[in-house]
C-alpha cells in the first residue's frame, strides 16, 4: 500500500511527461445492453468524464496532459516563428507520437490539439478539479494537492 501511495503522489509527472507518455482518453462510454450503473462491483460508474461533477482523476490527468500539450504547441509555434528547431527532447516527442489521443469515437484514435495558452489550460484544470467528483474521499483530498504541486512547478 505504501508503494501505491507513493506512486499516486507522482502520477502527474507520468501524465505530464513531455517525452515519456501519450495519454489515451475514452471520454464517453457507450454502455452495453443490460448494463447497470452505480458504484458497486460489476456496475458502470455513471460519473461523466469531464465537466462539473466529472471524474476527479480523469480531470486531473487531462489537465496536466493538456497543459503539457499546450506547452509543446507553443514551443513549436515559437520555434517556427524564429526559424529554429525545437529542443531535441521535444523533437523526439513529436516524432514518436501525439501527446493526447481521444479514442471515444468509432473511428481511429484522434490526436487532440491545443492552441490555448498553457497557463489558461492549467487554470481551467484547477477550477475544474474544485468541482470534480471523487469516488474515494482520500482522493478528493489528495488530488487537488497534487495538482497544486504541478501548478507550482509549471508557474515557476
Amino acid at each position: 500500500k505504501s508503494i501505491f501511495g507513493r506512486g499516486l503522489k507522482v502520477m502527474g509527472n507520468f501524465y505530464a511527461s513531455v517525452t515519456g507518455t501519450s495519454v489515451i482518453q475514452q471520454r464517453s462510454i457507450n454502455l452495453p445492453p443490460g448494463a447497470t450503473t452505480g458504484f458497486g462491483p460489476g456496475e458502470y460508474n455513471p460519473t461523466p468524464y469531464e465537466g462539473e461533477g466529472g471524474r476527479g482523476w480523469c480531470i486531473f490527468e487531462q489537465g496536466v496532459a493538456m497543459t503539457v500539450l499546450a506547452h509543446l504547441t507553443k514551443a513549436r509555434q515559437q520555434a517556427d516563428a524564429r526559424g529554429s528547431e525545437l529542443p531535441e527532447r521535444f523533437q523526439r516527442a513529436e516524432a514518436s507520437r501525439a501527446k493526447v489521443y481521444d479514442i471515444s469515437g468509432a473511428a481511429a484514435p484522434v490526436a487532440r490539439e491545443c492552441e490555448r495558452r498553457p497557463l489558461d489550460v492549467l487554470d481551467e484544470a484547477c477550477a475544474a478539479i474544485a468541482k470534480a467528483r471523487f469516488t474515494g474521499k482520500a482522493d478528493g483530498d489528495m488530488v487537488p494537492h497534487i495538482l497544486a504541486e504541478f501548478e507550482w512547478t509549471v508557474r515557476n
